[in-house]
């Protein structure tokens, strides 16, 4: 076992650790949906926070002999948020007000055509762990995503030095890594 010093724990951690604020998000979109090759390129410099996908294993309990014996159950892919600055185009808050519009109209209450079937209104997006080189040390690939919440846009007169966010919530049907393909 070796000695524990600064030295020691220094050279067993490469580039200073991997830092959350090195990160860059790549949303795509459905097709028809306007202003959509904007929103996509925009994202990457608006989305404030996101987060890597999480999953959830269910447990499933046996019992053999007077105890419980605990053994996986079925994977569940938990939504995924993500946070975007409003620009003052308001293009990527029109986007994914139009997205859920066409799965479920406001005013009618039908999905537009086209947006019957989940696969047309299904997308994707990447997270990309950045280094401080910019250089990409991890992806995470998710699958299958929808806006199933549009979130609110806070307003107030007390909201001086800063800008507009509106968070949006994505139920997802997957996500792959590197260490998953």
């Amino acid at each position: 076992m070796s000695e524990a010093s600064i030295h020691t724990f220094l050279a067993n951690f490469r580039g200073g650790g991997a830092r959350p604020n090195r990160y860059k998000v790549i949303l795509t979109f459905p097709p028809g949906i306007s202003g959509a090759l904007v929103a996509s390129t925009k994202a990457g410099f608006t989305a404030k926070a996101a987060s890597i996908p999480a999953s959830s294993m269910g447990v499933i309990d046996v019992a053999y002999m007077g105890r419980q014996v605990k053994i996986a159950g079925d994977k569940v892919w938990e939504d995924w948020n993500v946070t975007c600055y409003v620009d003052q185009d308001w293009v990527t808050r029109g986007v994914f007000e139009e997205w859920h519009n066409k799965i479920l109209g406001f005013d009618t209450n039908v999905a537009s055509e086209g947006y019957q079937d989940p696969a047309n209104y299904f997308a994707r997006a990447k997270v990309q762990c950045l280094d401080r080189y910019d250089r990409v040390t991890r992806t995470y690939d998710v699958e299958g995503m929808w806006p199933s919440n549009v979130g609110e846009v806070t307003l107030g007169y007390d909201q001086n030095d800063q800008l507009m966010e509106q968070e949006v919530t994505f139920a997802i049907n997957g996500w792959s890594s590197e260490s998953t393909r």
